[in-house]
């Protein structure tokens, strides 16, 4: 259903449920028209949630116009080869509820159609199992999960929030992160198949409703400019995180009292925020209250916060040691924002 005419037909005619007959709800749009509008409350209740489907379809196209703005310019258009990644989701034991209350709330907001639920049966027309959902695609993300090195698959809620289902299977990990780090995305998303479902029960001589776990795959359209240097690139990668393993043991902690001002005044959040994913930092020793601690400072010797109490001493001692490496803002984000400031330390084996 193109949700546009139907929002618009809400807005304009709805009062007599032109909308209805519309999306083929003929007894709807007979009770709307009969009542004007079910007194005109119907009609101002459909208004509201159509007027809000517009302005989420309008933000939409913004914030795809924003990112299409930020991608970089190719002077001369080159045929790309269009390659896709698809793998099943490790899901969880709670998966299948969380898929479920998103899809039903897509449900509850009038997102599909009669005909996509179902194949469009009605119940006396059903004899074999139908899902309510055959084999839809859903938007996602797929983001880094804490400091697994694993990856989150998330689907997309229709307010546009992000509910964690699985992981990306580990053997399908490093493909996944050569395409998000050299590749460009087209299009994709999740393939859901199972859950709700209607079947003749013979027994009962009736339509009966049951449900089962959903099982998910990511399908992802994408290409690289140059398949060999995307290669040869995460190659790279790959060697430099065994090569730092080979070295270095780490310690990723956060950053103790960031929320505090610096004695000059000067906000240390402020500072934070200034900061980029993996930017470098610099670590200070001093004494508070006769405890060995230490500062943790930008590059500019602003300072942003401390190691934590319990890790201090630790720290402390091999820094004098000279056995500390380098140290890295590494934030953990979730859904487009910082939930825990932290940092990395690359501690020296020997």
């Amino acid at each position: 259903m193109d949700n546009i005419i139907y929002d618009v037909l809400c807005i304009t005619l709805g009062y007599f449920g032109v909308h209805k007959f519309y999306k083929k709800d003929t007894k709807m749009g007979i009770i709307y028209l009969c009542t004007l509008g079910l007194f005109g409350c119907g009609w101002i209740i459909d208004s509201i949630k159509a007027i809000l489907d517009i302005v989420n379809m309008f933000k939409a196209e913004q914030d795809k116009t924003i990112q299409n703005d930020n991608q970089p310019k190719v002077e001369n258009k080159v045929e790309h080869k269009g390659l896709k990644f698809e793998t099943i989701v490790e899901t969880r034991d709670y998966s299948s509820a969380r898929i479920q209350a998103v899809v039903d709330d897509y449900i509850k907001n009038d997102y599909f159609d009669k005909a996509d639920l179902y194949e469009g049966l009605k119940n006396d027309e059903i004899y074999d199992i139908t899902y309510q959902l055959p084999d839809y695609s859903f938007p996602c993300n797929i983001e880094p999960f804490e400091d697994s090195g694993a990856y989150g698959v998330y689907i997309t809620s229709y307010n546009d929030e992000n509910v964690f289902i699985g992981y990306i299977p580990k053997d399908r990990v490093n493909e996944f992160r050569k395409i998000n780090l050299f590749g460009k995305i087209t299009n994709g998303g999740l393939h859901l198949t199972g859950g709700k479902y209607k079947t003749y029960d013979e027994e009962k001589q009736k339509v009966v409703n049951k449900k089962e776990d959903y099982k998910v795959r990511v399908s992802l359209n994408y290409y690289f400019e140059d398949s060999q240097e995307a290669e040869n690139k995460m190659q790279e990668v790959l060697k430099e995180e065994k090569d730092n393993k080979d070295k270095y043991k780490f310690l990723n902690t956060y950053i103790a009292g960031r929320n505090y001002d610096n004695e000059d005044g000067s906000s240390r959040q402020g500072y934070i925020d200034q900061l980029k994913d993996e930017d470098e930092l610099l670590l200070e020793t001093y004494f508070y209250q006769d405890e060995k601690a230490v500062k943790i400072l930008t590059k500019e010797n602003k300072q942003i916060g401390n190691i934590p109490r319990d890790e201090a001493t630790m720290i402390f001692d091999y820094i004098k040691e000279n056995k500390i490496e380098k140290i890295l803002y590494k934030p953990k984000w979730y859904n487009g924002r910082i939930t825990d400031y932290r940092v990395e330390i690359f501690i020296k084996k020997n």
